[in-house]
């Protein structure tokens, strides 16, 4: 673009300081009140150009310098106005409001978690208003020096949503790379030892239930008679029982996901007999989490079995699904599963031991032909 020098009327630069052709100097528009003003673009060795925005924590990167001070505009533009419209509330506020507008919706263990993550997450900005500037990186590096990168992370999953609700940008930050965490269960011969070992324990109607696929919450929400068909030897799994933000069990009618509602045939004899001596109607297990977590883990360490807790029950199902050639489909219907990747990983897990035994195999195969004559050899071939 260009303009015309106000002494020789001559085509001038639009950001020229001196005209070229008379050298007089150019007066320049005072700017109006309300322009957007960003940093200068700088060229990367790539060839791009790139901005960053220190207010909304936000890097443009363009390949033109023109595309890259207009997104730019465009993005700060965007912030400015949201500034303007940020109600006067705090982040917690903020909490507080968005439970109440979903409070039919939202699970009573959800809402608990958020309740967690308002009173001990990010205590230097629960009390402020949104409107104010805050370092949300300084804030998770602050909060991964002393928690978990799962606790910060769905801490961090909360805020974003409280962001998104009242149209605030979403400032990108950094977490460190996830370590690959392997998943604890049994194979089957763990599975039978650990069951033997169950017997007579006073959980072990709970152990039995993981084994066949269910959730802690689903065992606590199952009742006699109701929750069992014993002529069809079938559990109705259906609701769950779970903590409330005041830490009360309460029961919910619809379960995690839409698969979690479904019918599994008793499989193990001992969970049968189990059910055909209870005398009383109501719920089956009544113990605490904790008590069955503790007992499950008493037994596996006596057994030298993995550390375990109920819920590697319910992956050891997923195990023993593999090890008689179910498919990841089958044991994800029969087990409630939505996602695919529990399955996958441990599917995914134990083909590749199964790898590693028949790598073995082949190896010990010509370690041992080594030791043997060649003629040997080739008779074992001619007499196949």
């Amino acid at each position: 673009m260009s303009t015309k020098c106000k002494s020789c009327k001559r085509e001038v630069p639009d950001n020229a300081t001196f005209c070229p052709w008379c050298g007089q100097k150019q007066v320049r528009e005072r700017k109006k009140d309300g322009v957007i003003k960003v940093p200068e673009p700088k060229q990367l060795p790539s060839g791009s150009w790139h901005i960053y925005l220190a207010a909304e924590k936000r890097s443009i990167t363009e390949t033109t310098k023109d595309r890259c001070i207009a997104k730019a505009k465009a993005v700060r533009a965007g912030f400015v106005e949201q500034q303007k419209k940020l109600p006067a509330l705090t982040w917690s506020k903020a909490i507080d409001a968005y439970i109440a507008d979903r409070s039919e919706s939202l699970s009573p263990e959800t809402v608990r978690g958020y309740r967690v993550i308002q009173r001990n997450r990010f205590h230097n900005i629960m009390q402020k208003p949104m409107s104010a500037q805050v370092n949300w990186q300084a804030e998770i590096n602050a909060a991964l020096s002393s928690l978990s990168d799962k606790s910060v992370k769905n801490a961090w999953g909360l805020m974003t949503v409280i962001m998104r609700v009242n149209e605030i940008p979403v400032p990108r930050v950094l977490f460190p790379v996830p370590e690959k965490n392997e998943r604890e269960f049994l194979d089957p011969q763990q599975i039978i030892a650990f069951c033997e070992a169950a017997k007579g324990d006073t959980c072990e109607m709970a152990m039995l239930l993981g084994l066949h696929s269910l959730r802690m919450s689903e065992i606590r929400a199952l009742r006699f008679p109701d929750s069992f068909d014993m002529k069809k030897s079938s559990i109705f799994v259906s609701g769950a029982v779970v903590r409330d933000e005041h830490n009360k069990e309460v029961f919910k009618q619809r379960n995690k996901t839409r698969q979690s509602a479904r019918t599994v045939p008793i499989m193990i004899p001992r969970l049968r007999e189990l059910l055909e001596a209870q005398s009383k109607d109501g719920y089956v297990v009544t113990q605490a989490n904790s008590t069955i977590n503790r007992h499950i883990r008493t037994i596996a360490e006596q057994q030298g079995l993995p550390n375990i807790t109920e819920h590697c029950l319910r992956h050891s199902f997923a195990s023993l699904g593999y090890h008689l050639r179910l498919s990841e489909i089958e044991v994800m219907s029969m087990g409630g599963w939505s996602d695919s990747s529990t399955v996958h990983d441990i599917y995914l897990h134990l083909a590749q031991r199964d790898r590693l035994k028949a790598e073995n195999k082949m190896a010990k195969f010509y370690r041992t032909a080594e030791k043997l004559p060649v003629g040997k050899i080739l008779k074992g071939k001619n007499e196949c």
